[in-house]
Protein backbone atom coordinates (compact mmCIF):
# COMPACT_ATOMS: atom_id res chain seq x y z
CA UNK A 1 0.00 0.00 0.00
CA UNK A 2 0.90 3.62 -0.30
CA UNK A 3 -0.67 6.89 0.83
CA UNK A 4 -3.88 6.25 2.78
CA UNK A 5 -5.21 2.85 1.78
CA UNK A 6 -3.62 1.99 -1.53
CA UNK A 7 -2.24 -1.53 -1.97
CA UNK A 8 0.35 -3.33 -4.09
CA UNK A 9 -0.43 -6.82 -5.37
CA UNK A 10 1.12 -9.54 -7.49
CA UNK A 11 -1.32 -12.42 -7.54
CA UNK A 12 -1.52 -16.14 -8.22
CA UNK A 13 -5.18 -16.98 -8.81
CA UNK A 14 -6.77 -20.22 -7.66
CA UNK A 15 -10.42 -20.60 -6.69
CA UNK A 16 -12.90 -23.32 -5.87
CA UNK A 17 -16.63 -23.59 -5.21
CA UNK A 18 -19.92 -23.10 -7.06
CA UNK A 19 -19.56 -21.07 -10.24
CA UNK A 20 -21.82 -19.29 -12.69
CA UNK A 21 -21.53 -19.84 -16.43
CA UNK A 22 -19.02 -16.99 -16.61
CA UNK A 23 -16.88 -18.74 -13.93
CA UNK A 24 -17.82 -16.25 -11.21
CA UNK A 25 -18.42 -17.78 -7.76
CA UNK A 26 -21.98 -18.00 -6.47
CA UNK A 27 -22.15 -16.93 -2.83
CA UNK A 28 -24.38 -19.25 -0.85
CA UNK A 29 -27.37 -17.96 1.08
CA UNK A 30 -27.30 -19.37 4.60
CA UNK A 31 -29.99 -19.43 7.28
CA UNK A 32 -27.68 -18.61 10.16
CA UNK A 33 -24.13 -17.37 10.43
CA UNK A 34 -21.42 -18.76 12.69
CA UNK A 35 -20.61 -16.78 15.81
CA UNK A 36 -17.88 -14.23 15.20
CA UNK A 37 -15.61 -15.50 17.96
CA UNK A 38 -12.37 -16.50 16.23
CA UNK A 39 -12.75 -20.09 17.39
CA UNK A 40 -11.53 -22.58 14.78
CA UNK A 41 -13.02 -22.47 11.35
CA UNK A 42 -13.57 -25.94 9.87
CA UNK A 43 -17.05 -26.39 11.34
CA UNK A 44 -18.02 -22.86 10.35
CA UNK A 45 -17.34 -23.07 6.64
CA UNK A 46 -19.09 -26.24 5.47
CA UNK A 47 -22.07 -24.31 4.06
CA UNK A 48 -20.07 -21.40 2.65
CA UNK A 49 -18.59 -20.61 -0.76
CA UNK A 50 -14.82 -21.12 -0.89
CA UNK A 51 -12.28 -19.04 -2.79
CA UNK A 52 -8.55 -19.72 -2.51
CA UNK A 53 -5.53 -17.99 -3.98
CA UNK A 54 -1.78 -17.62 -3.66
CA UNK A 55 0.77 -20.15 -2.44
CA UNK A 56 2.57 -20.55 0.87
CA UNK A 57 4.90 -23.57 0.84
CA UNK A 58 2.42 -25.69 -1.10
CA UNK A 59 -0.61 -24.46 0.87
CA UNK A 60 -3.00 -21.77 -0.41
CA UNK A 61 -1.80 -18.45 0.99
CA UNK A 62 -5.42 -17.43 1.55
CA UNK A 63 -8.65 -19.38 1.78
CA UNK A 64 -11.77 -17.24 1.95
CA UNK A 65 -15.26 -18.48 2.82
CA UNK A 66 -18.32 -16.36 2.08
CA UNK A 67 -22.02 -16.56 2.85
CA UNK A 68 -24.91 -14.15 3.14
CA UNK A 69 -28.49 -13.69 4.29
CA UNK A 70 -30.97 -10.89 3.72
CA UNK A 71 -29.23 -8.65 6.24
CA UNK A 72 -25.51 -9.40 6.34
CA UNK A 73 -22.45 -10.67 4.51
CA UNK A 74 -20.10 -13.07 6.31
CA UNK A 75 -16.47 -13.53 5.25
CA UNK A 76 -13.90 -15.77 6.93
CA UNK A 77 -10.31 -15.50 5.67
CA UNK A 78 -7.66 -18.07 6.56
CA UNK A 79 -4.03 -17.03 5.96
CA UNK A 80 -1.30 -19.68 5.98
CA UNK A 81 1.83 -18.59 7.83
CA UNK A 82 5.19 -20.39 7.95
CA UNK A 83 6.66 -17.98 10.50
CA UNK A 84 4.06 -16.74 13.01
CA UNK A 85 6.77 -14.88 14.95
CA UNK A 86 7.35 -12.73 11.88
CA UNK A 87 3.79 -11.38 11.75
CA UNK A 88 3.87 -7.59 12.05
CA UNK A 89 1.30 -6.14 14.45
CA UNK A 90 2.06 -2.53 15.33
CA UNK A 91 -1.63 -1.89 16.05
CA UNK A 92 -3.33 -4.01 18.71
CA UNK A 93 -6.06 -1.88 20.31
CA UNK A 94 -9.34 -2.68 18.55
CA UNK A 95 -10.96 0.46 19.95
CA UNK A 96 -8.31 3.17 19.87
CA UNK A 97 -6.66 1.98 16.66
CA UNK A 98 -9.93 1.86 14.69
CA UNK A 99 -9.50 3.55 11.30
CA UNK A 100 -5.73 3.79 11.69
CA UNK A 101 -4.55 4.93 8.27
CA UNK A 102 -1.31 2.96 8.55
CA UNK A 103 -2.97 -0.34 9.42
CA UNK A 104 -1.95 -1.65 5.99
CA UNK A 105 1.66 -1.60 7.24
CA UNK A 106 0.74 -4.54 9.50
CA UNK A 107 0.16 -8.06 8.23
CA UNK A 108 -3.47 -7.80 7.21
CA UNK A 109 -6.27 -9.00 4.99
CA UNK A 110 -8.44 -6.74 2.87
CA UNK A 111 -11.96 -6.96 1.53
CA UNK A 112 -13.20 -4.72 -1.30
CA UNK A 113 -16.91 -4.60 -2.17
CA UNK A 114 -18.58 -2.80 -5.06
CA UNK A 115 -22.39 -2.85 -5.03
CA UNK A 116 -23.07 -2.81 -8.75
CA UNK A 117 -26.79 -2.14 -8.27
CA UNK A 118 -25.74 1.33 -7.12
CA UNK A 119 -22.49 2.68 -8.57
CA UNK A 120 -19.91 0.01 -9.29
CA UNK A 121 -17.10 2.55 -9.35
CA UNK A 122 -17.87 3.40 -5.72
CA UNK A 123 -16.66 0.67 -3.41
CA UNK A 124 -15.99 -0.17 0.21
CA UNK A 125 -12.73 -1.36 1.76
CA UNK A 126 -12.26 -3.21 5.03
CA UNK A 127 -8.78 -3.94 6.40
CA UNK A 128 -8.27 -6.25 9.39
CA UNK A 129 -4.94 -7.18 10.93
CA UNK A 130 -4.07 -10.34 12.85
CA UNK A 131 -5.20 -8.71 16.12
CA UNK A 132 -8.66 -7.86 14.80
CA UNK A 133 -8.03 -4.12 14.41
CA UNK A 134 -10.22 -2.62 11.67
CA UNK A 135 -9.90 0.23 9.23
CA UNK A 136 -12.82 0.73 6.87
CA UNK A 137 -13.32 3.27 4.12
CA UNK A 138 -15.47 4.23 1.17
CA UNK A 139 -13.83 5.15 -2.11
CA UNK A 140 -14.54 6.22 -5.66
CA UNK A 141 -11.35 5.47 -7.53
CA UNK A 142 -7.68 5.53 -6.56
CA UNK A 143 -6.51 7.80 -3.72
CA UNK A 144 -10.04 8.74 -2.67
CA UNK A 145 -10.47 6.63 0.46
CA UNK A 146 -12.71 8.23 3.08
CA UNK A 147 -12.17 6.67 6.51
CA UNK A 148 -14.98 8.76 8.02
CA UNK A 149 -17.29 6.05 6.64
CA UNK A 150 -17.72 3.47 9.38
CA UNK A 151 -19.69 0.27 8.99
CA UNK A 152 -21.21 -1.67 11.84
CA UNK A 153 -18.68 -4.38 11.09
CA UNK A 154 -17.99 -7.22 13.51
CA UNK A 155 -14.57 -8.87 13.35
CA UNK A 156 -12.52 -11.38 15.28
CA UNK A 157 -9.09 -12.84 14.65
CA UNK A 158 -7.14 -15.77 16.07
CA UNK A 159 -4.09 -17.95 15.48
CA UNK A 160 -4.14 -21.67 14.70
CA UNK A 161 -0.77 -23.28 15.59
CA UNK A 162 1.24 -25.41 13.20
CA UNK A 163 0.18 -29.05 13.38
CA UNK A 164 0.29 -32.30 11.38
CA UNK A 165 2.80 -31.05 8.84
CA UNK A 166 0.63 -28.03 8.03
CA UNK A 167 1.76 -24.44 8.52
CA UNK A 168 0.21 -22.20 11.12
CA UNK A 169 -2.80 -20.11 10.12
CA UNK A 170 -4.31 -16.87 11.27
CA UNK A 171 -7.97 -16.31 10.67
CA UNK A 172 -10.17 -13.24 10.42
CA UNK A 173 -13.96 -13.30 10.58
CA UNK A 174 -15.96 -10.37 9.21
CA UNK A 175 -19.70 -9.70 9.37
CA UNK A 176 -21.02 -6.56 7.74
CA UNK A 177 -24.63 -5.37 7.35
CA UNK A 178 -25.83 -4.76 3.82
CA UNK A 179 -27.44 -1.53 5.01
CA UNK A 180 -23.92 -0.13 5.27
CA UNK A 181 -23.19 -1.20 1.68
CA UNK A 182 -26.11 0.57 0.03
CA UNK A 183 -28.64 -2.27 -0.04
CA UNK A 184 -28.97 -6.03 0.26
CA UNK A 185 -28.44 -7.89 -3.03
CA UNK A 186 -31.30 -9.58 -4.81
CA UNK A 187 -30.94 -13.26 -5.63
CA UNK A 188 -28.86 -13.58 -8.77
CA UNK A 189 -27.46 -10.07 -8.45
CA UNK A 190 -23.82 -9.52 -9.40
CA UNK A 191 -21.34 -7.50 -7.35
CA UNK A 192 -17.64 -6.96 -7.90
CA UNK A 193 -15.22 -7.70 -5.08
CA UNK A 194 -11.62 -8.37 -4.27
CA UNK A 195 -9.97 -10.30 -1.46
CA UNK A 196 -6.34 -9.62 -0.60
CA UNK A 197 -3.59 -10.22 1.93
CA UNK A 198 -0.40 -8.36 2.77
CA UNK A 199 2.47 -10.30 4.37
CA UNK A 200 5.19 -7.98 5.61
CA UNK A 201 8.05 -10.36 6.42
CA UNK A 202 8.88 -10.92 2.75
CA UNK A 203 6.72 -8.12 1.33
CA UNK A 204 4.38 -10.62 -0.33
CA UNK A 205 0.98 -9.40 -1.48
CA UNK A 206 -1.76 -11.78 -2.57
CA UNK A 207 -4.86 -10.76 -4.50
CA UNK A 208 -7.76 -12.83 -5.76
CA UNK A 209 -8.35 -10.37 -8.59
CA UNK A 210 -5.62 -10.23 -11.21
CA UNK A 211 -4.26 -6.89 -10.10
CA UNK A 212 -0.77 -5.48 -10.29
CA UNK A 213 0.00 -2.20 -8.58
CA UNK A 214 -2.65 -0.56 -6.45
CA UNK A 215 -5.48 -2.70 -5.10
CA UNK A 216 -7.71 0.30 -5.81
CA UNK A 217 -8.69 -0.68 -9.34
CA UNK A 218 -12.39 -1.57 -9.10
CA UNK A 219 -12.61 -2.21 -12.83
CA UNK A 220 -10.40 -5.26 -12.18
CA UNK A 221 -12.36 -6.65 -9.23
CA UNK A 222 -13.82 -10.13 -9.71
CA UNK A 223 -17.52 -10.86 -10.17
CA UNK A 224 -19.61 -12.75 -7.63
CA UNK A 225 -23.29 -13.67 -7.70
CA UNK A 226 -25.57 -13.92 -4.70
CA UNK A 227 -27.67 -17.03 -4.23
CA UNK A 228 -27.75 -18.12 -7.86
CA UNK A 229 -26.02 -17.34 -11.12
CA UNK A 230 -27.22 -14.19 -12.84
CA UNK A 231 -29.00 -14.45 -16.13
Amino acid sequence: MKNVLVGIAVSVLLSAGVFAADSAPVIKEVKSFPSVDGAGYEAKVKDLTKIKFGDMSGTPAVQAFLGYNDKELYVLMVSAETNPDGIVTAYTDTKNDRDEKNLWKDDCVELFLANTSANWNAYYQIIVNSKGVVTDAKAEGADSSDTSWNADVKTKSSMIPKAGGKPAFWIVEIRIPFKDLGAAPKKGEMWKINLARERKEDKSDFSWAKIEGSFHQPELFEKIYFGEAGK
